[in-house]
């Protein structure tokens, strides 16, 4: 997970444009379409769920290693993770630097051990 994070702050950093991040196209056509779009919203639906199968496969493996002891279960890890991973693009779209990014991915990393 720590890796996962650091390639999405290293990415939201790489984009920037005049001090803000152009975001990830998963990210942007949500907040734009999926509320407005049905075909969009299934599009989009299927992919969060694809990216939350990815993360509920690490989290599945870090529980049983007894990395992550979190007492909540795999797939409501993965929904918050996928959330904190938007919430990261969101942040670096708004003009947030390295340190608040991290900032956010050191807490949500708390949460798997807390």
């Amino acid at each position: 997970m720590r890796a996962l994070f650091a390639a999405v702050i290293d990415g939201e950093m790489a984009t920037r444009r005049d001090g803000r991040s152009i975001g990830c196209l998963s990210v942007n056509s949500t907040v734009e379409l999926a509320g407005r779009d049905p075909e969009a919203a299934e599009i989009l639906d299927r992919d969060g769920e694809r990216r939350a199968a990815g993360l509920r496969i690490v989290i599945d493996a870090g529980l049983r290693a007894g990395e992550i002891t979190s007492r909540r279960d795999a797939d409501a890890l993965a929904r918050y993770l996928n959330a904190v991973i938007a919430g990261i693009r969101v942040a670096g779209q708004s003009g947030a630097d390295r340190a608040a990014l991290q900032s956010i991915a050191d807490t949500a990393l708390d949460v798997l051990t807390g």
